[in-house]
């Protein structure tokens, strides 16, 4: 099974989430800033620590329809920028745009186990929907015949809708 590129739009909006995100924030803090008064370090990790909670408590809004439509527009830059996670939080659009496709990939991702069989449907998901690569590399890259891509596509989004409920 060949890896997909990794997108800029899929890595961490500068903060690494490994860990407590709290630790994190404070040493990317620390790098940037230097030696300052560990008060103020403190305050400011704490206040970055709370506004990424923020965008992340606005994509956990998002169920059933809701996401799988996000899922299908996830390359679309436009469409993300109407949408009210795009509104979430300060900074220019290019950031936004990255956050909010980092929360929507988190919230997919939740929705599938460890086991193999459930790896190989979060892979198929995943390759399907926010790859650039499209559909037809996709199946290839997976060594899976179009049908039963397509059906492992179908369960994704089955599995999706029934994870995240109905949107309200």
């Amino acid at each position: 099974m060949t890896t997909a590129p990794v997108d800029e739009a899929d890595s961490p909006v500068g903060l690494a989430l490994e860990g407590t995100l709290h630790s994190e924030v404070h040493a990317r803090l620390h790098e940037i800033l230097g030696d300052i008064d560990p008060q103020r370090l403190e305050l400011a990790a704490d206040a970055l620590v709370a506004l990424f909670t923020g965008w992340h408590g606005a994509a956990s809004q998002l169920a059933g329809d809701e996401l799988l439509d996000a899922v299908r527009h996830y390359r679309d830059d436009e469409w993300l920028a109407a949408c009210p996670l795009s509104q979430v939080g300060d900074g220019d659009l290019a950031t936004r745009l990255r956050v909010v496709r980092r929360l929507i990939r988190d919230q997919v991702d939740a929705c599938f186990g460890t086991s193999p069989s459930e790896r190989l449907l979060h892979a198929t998901f995943v390759r399907g929907y926010f790859d650039a690569a499209g559909h037809q590399l996709a199946h290839r890259d997976l060594h899976m015949s179009r049908s039963t891509y397509y059906r492992m596509l179908r369960r994704g989004r089955a599995r999706l809708l029934a994870v995240t409920g109905p949107a309200l």
